[in-house]
């Protein structure tokens, strides 16, 4: 880009008008290749929610589900990824089928290829389990990425703390109460 720029500034303008060019184009350059790339990446993941909210009819753990979920986004600098996220959860006692859609971000704590990192995911929640309405979704947690070959590929384990609230139609007065579930987290990612 800087010698495409270099000729064109020669080739159009003069010589007093070619140095300053060169130079505002030399220093736009080098700012450039100071900064982070903006790098594409996709991370899937796939996990067990083992339940945290226990009653007297149910212990703890009685309360789990499964999921799976796919990040797509950008690394804002070499540190952060932000994304959008949707994936699929099934919870048990109660049954709830539902589908987040999240924003996520991902911190690395190194400058490493194999390196912990932070996560954090806030959207909405949608229900399909009838009567149930959807409501927000949130998740926190801790992860490790471990390069795998030679290419851009990572994998690693995640564990976190998952939050999701719905709604429901009271069954003998008007109008609706919510509630919540809140689970761990623990699955395995895999991105590039």
């Amino acid at each position: 880009v800087q010698v495409l720029f270099y000729k064109i500034s020669i080739f159009k303008l003069g010589k007093a008008q070619t140095h300053h060019r060169r130079l505002a184009v030399c220093c736009y350059a080098s700012s450039f290749a100071q900064s982070p790339k903006r790098a594409y990446f996709n991370k899937s993941k796939l996990g067990i929610l083992p339940g945290l909210k226990g009653t007297s009819t149910n212990s703890f753990n009685s309360q789990g589900g499964t999921q799976l979920a796919t990040v797509h986004g950008v690394y804002l600098i070499e540190q952060l990824a932000l994304g959008i996220g949707i994936g699929t959860s099934s919870y048990t006692n109660p049954y709830i089928s539902s589908t987040p859609l999240y924003v996520n971000a991902d911190y690395y704590l190194l400058k490493k290829k194999s390196t912990p990192y932070i996560y954090g995911d806030l959207g909405a929640n949608f229900v399909h389990t009838e009567p149930l309405k959807g409501g927000v979704f949130s998740e926190a947690g801790l992860g490790w990425r471990f390069k795998t070959g030679k290419k851009n590929g990572y994998m690693g384990p995640e564990i976190g703390y998952r939050y999701i609230t719905y709604r429901y139609n009271l069954a003998n007065a008007p109008g609706t109460a919510s509630d919540y579930l809140d689970a761990l987290s623990v699955s395995f990612s895999f991105s590039f």
